[in-house]
């Protein structure tokens, strides 16, 4: 055998092998950079109970169970980090980019396999859910496997690759009630191949086999169809744009901002581009279909009720990159007599396309998962033993263990939705048996609370520690405590128009770690603005050590307005004297309005923080 012949003969393995190490070093790259959300927090939780408990808690829940039991093995073998959880689904995406490749070049040939190559290693889209601990990644990839089963069986005939269809074809359906979208279209063609080939048995076969799982699928929805009946409506498109939200997504992966679009333009050119003729190779229209009828499905299920979200349509990107390869080659063959540089052209400028996106995925923070660990890490500075956390559902908490050490005391709140106000108010009167802070995650809370309930009864009885969002998380704070002591007059003025009128501070001095408790009585003559207070515990030096930031009044705010605020310490604060320093902002623009003092910012008392071993009798 000549050296040419062997290259000839292991440059095709050499080049998938190398394609599948770039694929998964893109997707481990900064795995772990951003916290688990709370959809992956259910994901671990899953992954640390039993198979026989996973069957039976996902009976109860949205998706069947097959990621779940193939995360509980995988976790078992390299362990429940963060970064091994995820892993999963970056060795499940660098296997769907290698399948996809093959078919490209199947399907288009050579060059085709090139471009489609790149745009499935490089995908924004891909590479997010490739370092996300859900199934999408692993449904995108058993729809490539399936669809190169069926090829195979479709091509040659061959039993094996009926049993690998097969195999793919359940292990889709157990793994998203999404999925069937992707299966009726080969299920379609490999019925009509053997009507045309008149092999009845097989055609038998063929079709019982898909009734079955059309007929799991159809009980898994039915099993399911009051919570897909109340699935939340959130901030979706309308159905009519889903076509360009999926091409927005598809080539420059998650919300993109506008400034990118004009890298839709090549994307645009290719997918077009692909409907053209290509000599000895199919027809365009099994990626067509394999992209278009899941959109298709989701647009009349969102119809009556907004169900799309752009991972739901992962399982059809491999069919996308394929279109763009398929049309790289299409122009290239038009084009040959110009030039024969279409298809480093087509790759390069989508590898380009791709840096954007991809940077605002591993380095900018505004475009990153809702941050459950920065959630924990500010519970753990502040918390005490008989603090408590409050959320508004279970995938908060699931989220939440992976990060947090304290024991705290943890309670859903509403237990069961929809929300009732009596049975809420009553369990939240039951944590004020005694004083304690509660720390409120607050996820999607227009879902599970409408009408705010929880937050309105906690602020009407509590001192408010102040708010933060972390992504699309919030948490709030809250101390439930009592007060004692007359207030103090103080008939200060802010700009002429706000007037503070008494202020109650106590107690006198605390633990790092405790709370100062301040209560505000304002006058308010003339509100034409929204206004924010900001109440600031300032150390020796003029370093803020604890503040409160929120709102004041609204323009059409009552006249008189009692604000009960927490300062909250940390354990790490510094022992010593600091003052306690109010204002008032215009919440437009943030300026400080002056005061009728001597500056912007009015001393109303001033607190020690005392070291905890002075504290000890």
């Amino acid at each position: 055998m000549t050296a040419h012949t062997r290259w000839q003969r292991w440059s095709w393995p050499l080049a998938l092998t190398a394609l599948a190490l770039l694929a998964v070093g893109l997707r481990l790259y900064a795995i772990d950079r951003q916290s688990l959300w709370a959809d992956e927090g259910i994901s671990r939780t899953y992954a640390l109970r039993s198979v026989d408990v996973i069957i039976g808690e996902a009976l109860r829940g949205l998706h069947p169970p097959f990621y779940y039991l193939v995360l509980h093995g995988w976790s078992r073998l390299v362990g429940t980090g963060v970064a091994e959880l995820r892993a999963l689904s970056a060795l499940a995406g660098a296997v769907g980019v290698v399948v996809t490749t093959v078919l490209a070049r199947r399907w288009a040939g050579p060059g085709a396999a090139l471009v489609t190559a790149l745009a499935a290693l490089t995908a924004p889209l891909a590479i997010h859910y490739g370092q996300e601990a859900r199934m999408y990644s692993l449904v995108m990839t058993l729809a490539s496997v399936l669809w190169l089963w069926y090829d195979e069986w479709s091509r040659h005939g061959r039993r094996r690759a009926l049993v690998g269809y097969g195999i793919s074809a359940t292990a889709l359906i157990f793994s998203h009630a999404f999925t069937p979208t992707v299966i009726v279209v080969p299920a379609v063609l490999g019925a009509l191949q053997l009507w045309r080939s008149r092999r009845w048995p097989l055609l038998a076969g063929w079709g019982i086999g898909h009734l079955i799982l059309a007929a799991i699928s159809l009980a898994w929805m039915l099993l399911n169809r009051e919570r897909l009946a109340a699935w939340p409506a959130g901030a979706t498109a309308p159905w009519y744009t889903m076509p360009f939200d999926m091409l927005a997504s598809f080539s420059l992966g998650r919300d993109p901002p506008s400034a990118l679009y004009v890298w839709l333009v090549p994307f645009g050119v290719l997918l077009v581009a692909s409907l053209g003729r290509l000599d000895g190779r199919m027809p365009p229209w099994a990626p067509l279909l394999w992209c278009g009828v899941p959109l298709l499905a989701l647009m009349l299920l969102s119809l009556e009720q907004p169900y799309y979200r752009p991972r739901f349509l992962l399982l059809a990107l491999p069919a996308f990159h394929l279109l763009l390869g398929r049309g790289a080659a299409v122009l290239q063959a038009a084009l040959a007599r110009r030039t024969r540089h279409v298809m480093p052209i087509a790759a390069a400028l989508l590898a380009v396309a791709a840096i954007g996106p991809l940077q605002r995925e591993w380095f900018d923070p505004a475009a990153w998962r809702d941050d459950f660990r920065g959630v924990s890490a500010a519970i753990e500075r502040s918390a005490r033993d008989d603090d408590i956390i409050i959320a508004n559902g279970h995938a908060q908490f699931d989220a939440l263990k992976a990060y947090l050490e304290r024991p705290l005391r943890r309670e859903v709140v509403p237990r069961v939705r929809p929300l009732d106000r009596v049975a809420v108010e009553h369990q939240l009167g039951a944590l004020g048996d005694q004083p304690r802070r509660v720390y409120a995650v607050y996820y999607v809370l227009h879902e599970a609370d409408p009408e705010q309930v929880i937050p309105a009864w906690l602020t009407a009885n509590s001192f408010i520690g102040g708010s933060r969002w972390y992504g699309g998380v919030q948490l709030a704070i809250y101390e439930l405590a009592h007060l004692d002591g007359p207030a103090r007059p103080v008939d200060i003025t802010f700009a002429d128009a706000i007037a503070l009128t008494h202020v109650r501070v106590g107690p006198d001095a605390v633990l790092p770690g405790d709370a100062v408790l301040i209560e505000l009585d304002w006058q308010l003559q003339d509100a034409a603005t929204p206004l924010d207070v900001f109440v600031h515990l300032v150390d020796a030096a003029g370093r803020i050590v604890a503040q409160y930031d929120g709102p004041l009044a609204s323009a059409d705010a009552a006249q008189h307005v009692t604000q009960r605020i927490a300062l909250v310490t940390t354990r790490d604060d510094a022992p010593g004297w600091h003052r306690i320093l109010v204002g008032v902002v215009r919440a437009a623009d943030g300026t400080r309005l002056t005061a009728s003092v001597a500056g912007d910012a009015l001393e109303v008392a001033e607190v020690a923080l005392i070291a905890p071993q002075a504290a000890a009798p």
